[in-house]
């Protein structure tokens, strides 16, 4: 629910920690697709789809340092 000139931005192992926690304990599938890894960057679309019918699907460009993720960025389209 975030516009681009104003992005959620979680910092941490903590705050990483609750978003995932709060995404995944929902009552939704997930499927990951189209990955692709090329050195320290990595890309790939999750497509979501809540028990009640509502699909999401989400575009990730990651930025990795040392293995772990540096940066994300993730536009996500909503059925309405």
């Amino acid at each position: 629910n975030t516009q681009p000139s104003h992005p959620k931005i979680v910092h941490g192992r903590d705050q990483v920690g609750e978003m995932l926690n709060d995404i995944y304990s929902r009552d939704m599938t997930h499927h990951l697709d189209r990955c692709v890894v090329q050195g320290d960057h990595v890309a790939f679309t999750e497509s979501c789809e809540y028990k009640d019918g509502v699909r999401v699907l989400a575009s990730s460009m990651v930025s990795l340092r040392g293995g772990k993720i540096a940066r994300q960025i993730l536009i996500q389209a909503w059925d309405e």
